[in-house]
C-alpha cells in the first residue's frame, strides 16, 4: 500500500511539476542584467562620445574672437632729426596705447591634430563600454551562484518531504502496531520525535530559500513565481578553452587607446597652418607715429612647427610602450587564471559523472534496505531507531545524488562562464 501510495505522489508531483511556470537560469541572468542599473551608462556613454565628437568637430569651423587691450611701455618710436620740408613739429607717440579688435581665424592644416583626438575619443568611449561589460559579467556570475545555491536547497526541501513522507506513513502503521500490543510505544515515540526534527529542518530550509529567492528577485526586478519550477540547467560543453571573456576585449580597448595616444603625439609635432583676419580699432592704429584712435584691419597667414621639444615626444612614446608591455602582460595573467579555472572545472566534471554513476547505486540499495526495515519494524522484529537510521541513510543517499547533480550542472555552467561562452549556450 505504501509504495502504491509513493507512486501515486510522484505522479501527482510530476504532473503538478509540468503545469508550473518554468524559470531557468539563462532568464534570470538576462532579467537580472535588464535590471542592473549601470547597464545605463552605456547609452549615457554613446551620448558622451557624440558630443565631444562635435566639440572636435568644430575646430575645423573658423573661430571669431573680439580681444582687447591696454598697455603702458617705457620707449615708443620716434623721429629725432631734423627735416627742413617738415613745418610742423611731430607729435610724440603716447606711451599707453589701446586697442580692440573683432579677430577671426580659419584652421588650414593642424597636422591631423584634431583627428587624432577624435580617434582618442572613441578609443576612449570604447575602453568604458568594455568597462561595463566586466562589471555585468561579474554581475551574472552572482546570479549564477544564487540561482544554484537555490536549486540545492530546493533539492534538501524536496528529498526531507519524501522522507517526512515515509516516516508519516510508518507512523500510521506503528499507531495500529501499539493499539494491538505488538509495537511499544517508546518505538512510537522515538518516531514521532524524529518526525519533529524533520519539521525543524524543513522550516530552517524554508526562510533559507526566502532568502536567496528575494536575493534573486530583487537583483532581476521581478518576482518569481512561488510554486515556479526552477529547472536544473543542462549546459553543452565543448572541446575549445579558448577565453573569449570581455575582460579580453577590454584590454584589446587599452591597446588600442594607447596606440591613438601614441598617434596623437606624432601629430602633436607636425606643423601647423592657418589664416587670419583682424579688424580693430585703437590708439595708434596701423600708423605707429600717431597718437590718434584709428580703425585697422589685417589679413595673414601663419605657419607654426615645433622642431624641438627636448625629446619630450620620445619619452612620450616611450612610456606608452611601457603601458603597451603592462596590458600584454595582465592580458596574459588573465588568460592563464581563465585557462586553469576551465580546466579545473573539466576535472570536477568528470568527477561529478563518476560519482553519479556509483550515486544511483547506492540510492537503488539503501531503498531496499529501509523497505525491509520498515515491515521488520511493523512486525517488532527490529527498532524505530534502526528503521530511522535506514531512512537516514536513504535520505543522504539520494541527497548525494541531487547534490551531485546540481554541482555537475554548476561545474557545467562554470566553464561556460571561465571561457566566455555562456552566451553561446542559450
Amino acid at each position: 500500500m505504501i509504495k502504491i501510495t509513493f507512486f501515486l505522489l510522484v505522479f501527482f508531483l510530476s504532473t503538478f511539476l509540468n503545469a508550473q511556470e518554468v524559470i531557468t537560469i539563462d532568464y534570470c541572468i538576462d532579467r537580472a542584467e535588464k535590471n542592473y542599473p549601470i547597464i545605463k551608462n552605456e547609452l549615457l556613454i554613446q551620448n558622451k562620445a557624440e558630443k565631444n565628437l562635435k566639440v572636435l568637430n568644430s575646430g575645423y569651423l573658423p573661430a571669431l574672437d573680439f580681444v582687447g587691450q591696454a598697455t603702458w611701455q617705457s620707449d615708443v618710436t620716434n623721429i629725432d632729426i631734423d627735416v627742413p620740408f617738415i613745418t610742423e613739429p611731430i607729435t610724440d607717440v603716447p606711451k599707453d596705447q589701446y586697442k580692440v579688435a573683432l579677430e577671426l581665424s580659419q584652421v588650414i592644416w593642424d597636422g591631423g591634430a584634431i583627428s587624432g583626438r577624435k580617434d582618442l575619443e572613441k578609443s576612449n568611449t570604447k575602453v568604458e563600454i568594455a568597462k561595463i561589460a566586466n562589471d555585468i559579467y561579474a554581475y551574472k556570475e552572482k546570479i549564477v551562484d544564487l540561482y544554484f545555491n537555490l536549486l540545492v536547497l530546493n533539492k534538501q526541501n524536496e528529498i526531507i518531504t519524501i522522507k517526512r513522507w515515509q516516516l508519516r506513513e510508518q507512523i500510521k502503521e506503528l499507531h495500529s502496531g501499539v493499539e494491538n500490543g505488538v509495537v511499544l510505544q517508546s518505538q512510537l515515540d522515538i518516531l514521532l520525535a524524529e518526525q519533529i526534527k524533520i519539521e525543524q529542518n524543513l522550516i530552517d530550509i524554508e526562510y533559507e530559500v526566502l532568502a536567496v529567492r528575494e536575493m534573486l528577485e530583487y537583483l532581476m526586478g521581478e518576482e518569481i513565481p512561488e510554486f515556479a519550477n526552477i529547472l536544473l540547467p543542462t549546459p553543452n560543453i565543448k572541446a575549445n578553452n579558448s577565453i573569449n571573456r570581455p575582460e579580453i576585449d577590454y584590454f584589446n580597448a587599452l591597446k588600442m587607446q594607447a596606440a591613438s595616444s601614441e598617434a596623437l603625439i606624432s601629430k602633436g609635432r607636425m606643423p601647423k597652418l592657418m589664416a587670419f583676419a583682424q579688424l580693430g580699432y585703437g590708439r595708434p592704429g596701423l600708423n605707429m607715429l600717431s597718437d590718434e584712435f584709428d580703425t585697422y584691419a589685417v589679413v595673414g597667414a601663419k605657419f607654426v612647427w615645433n622642431i624641438w621639444d627636448w625629446n619630450k615626444t620620445k619619452r612620450n612614446r616611450e612610456i606608452i610602450g611601457i603601458n603597451l608591455q603592462m596590458i600584454d602582460n595582465q592580458k596574459n595573467q588573465f588568460e592563464m587564471f581563465q585557462q586553469s579555472q576551465a580546466q579545473a572545472q573539466i576535472k570536477r566534471i568528470e568527477k561529478y559523472d563518476k560519482l553519479i554513476m556509483k550515486d544511483e547505486e547506492i540510492v537503488e540499495l539503501r531503498k531496499g534496505i529501509t523497505s525491509s526495515y520498515s515491515s521488520q519494524l511493523k512486525n517488532g522484529v527490529v527498532r524505530a531507531s534502526d528503521y530511522i537510521i535506514a531512512l537516514n541513510e536513504e535520505q543522504a543517499a539520494m541527497l548525494n545524488l541531487g547534490m551531485h547533480e546540481i554541482l555537475l550542472s554548476k561545474a557545467k555552467y562554470s566553464w561556460l562562464m571561465a571561457v566566455g561562452k555562456q552566451n553561446e549556450n542559450n
